[in-house]
């Protein structure tokens, strides 16, 4: 394994709750947010030793709503990831905002302060269907944004889509697409909305207030994206992410590699030596252990060698380049053949996976039933 790790950073305020939001965010307690980064700083130090010497090629600032804070905040944040740990000189820092949220100063203060990518929320093209999802911008505030990030200087940015809304048809996603496509980002990632539990739109359809659309209009969405990003010169390189040559984002490639990363702040996931652990959740509650000086844990588990292999896996067939037979070889001492030939020969009769000399992929056609195939790999 590489001796390096990304690091994962959670801001949970935001403006207002989205109506499918399922992560962990507050809104209304801004207030918080000077103690907050008084409590991550701290949980840095109580994380040093555990991290070491290993260095960090990339930092990940999510939410929540990152850009709604003050951008001092975020700054001592990364000032203190700096002095505490190696951050690799060309280490990709990116940050999640939202449209409407940042303007000419706070992305000059964002580039200032070493960060190179941005992650912009906007979801849909259609004011209505922004509404209807419970964001809070239009389309005409994610346009005013991504012009001023443009000119602040960042070249890195991608665009967070989401498809498979409530009465969406296939002709306002396809607006959508060539509209963000227009504008040229150097990434782009398409997700399917899911209606989790817990969250306001899945009560909203369990009282019948709001249909979900279709699976087969929802798969055709999907496909769509596929062709018409391929078209215009982005490489699908994990299943709901595009990216032109050279930008696929490093971050969350390392999560699909299996790779090693720490989590700082509530709620925050993290995966080192062999112990994956997730932090408490509540706002308060993280504040308050940290101020006591514990560690904010809220699980942690041992992960075995089976399952690691497995996870590795599950998380490689998500990207177009597969599993690597040498990696896997080298991490794991045994022959990836040796270990899954059985799955390997099953799925690749199905026209499902593809088995070349150096790794094993799913095909498009997979892609499709990505969890059936991943099923023949379990434990």
């Amino acid at each position: 394994m590489s001796n390096s790790i990304g690091l994962y950073v959670h801001i949970p305020f935001c403006a207002k709750k989205c109506l499918y939001c399922d992560f962990t965010s507050y809104a209304g307690v801004l207030a918080k947010q000077y103690v907050y980064k008084d409590a991550i700083i701290k949980e840095m130090g109580m994380r040093a030793n555990m991290i070491g010497d290993k260095r960090i090629s990339t930092i990940f600032i999510g939410g929540g709503t990152p850009s709604i804070i003050d951008t001092a905040v975020i700054n001592a944040i990364i000032d203190e990831v700096r002095k505490n740990f190696h951050v690799e000189q060309d280490a990709e820092v990116t940050i999640e905002i939202n449209p409407g949220t940042v303007n000419a100063k706070s992305l000059t203060d964002y580039r200032a302060m070493g960060i190179n990518r941005l992650s912009i929320g906007l979801q849909a093209w259609q004011d209505e269907l922004l509404k209807a999802i419970g964001r809070i911008h239009t389309s005409a505030e994610f346009v005013d944004s991504y012009n001023e990030a443009r000119k602040a200087g960042f070249d890195n940015i991608n665009v967070d889509l989401m498809f498979g809304l409530p009465q969406q048809t296939i002709g306002q996603w396809i607006h959508t697409l060539q509209a963000v496509v227009s504008l040229g980002p150097e990434h782009i990632s398409c997700y399917d909305l899911q209606i989790e539990e817990g969250t306001r739109m899945y009560k909203m359809v369990a009282d019948g207030d709001i249909k979900p659309l279709d699976e087969d209009a929802d798969r055709l969405m999907y496909k769509t994206a596929v062709e018409l990003l391929g078209n215009e010169g982005y490489e699908r390189y994990e299943v709901s992410n595009f990216a032109k040559p050279g930008f696929r984002c490093r971050h969350n490639l390392n999560y699909w590699y299996n790779g090693h990363y720490v989590g700082l702040g509530c709620a925050a996931h993290s995966y080192l030596n062999h112990i994956r652990w997730a932090n408490m959740s509540g706002l308060q509650s993280y504040i308050d252990t940290v101020s006591d000086d514990n560690i904010p844990m809220d699980f942690e588990e041992y992960i075995d060698h089976d399952t690691e292999m497995f996870e590795t896996m599950m998380l490689g067939l998500r990207t177009s380049e597969g599993v690597n037979k040498k990696l896997f070889e080298e991490r794991f001492g045994i022959q990836l053949y040796q270990r899954y030939g059985h799955a390997i020969d099953k799925l690749s009769a199905m026209g499902l996976m593809c088995d070349d000399e150096s790794a094993v992929k799913v095909s498009d056609k997979g892609m499709d039933v990505l969890n059936s195939v991943l099923v023949e790999f379990l434990p």
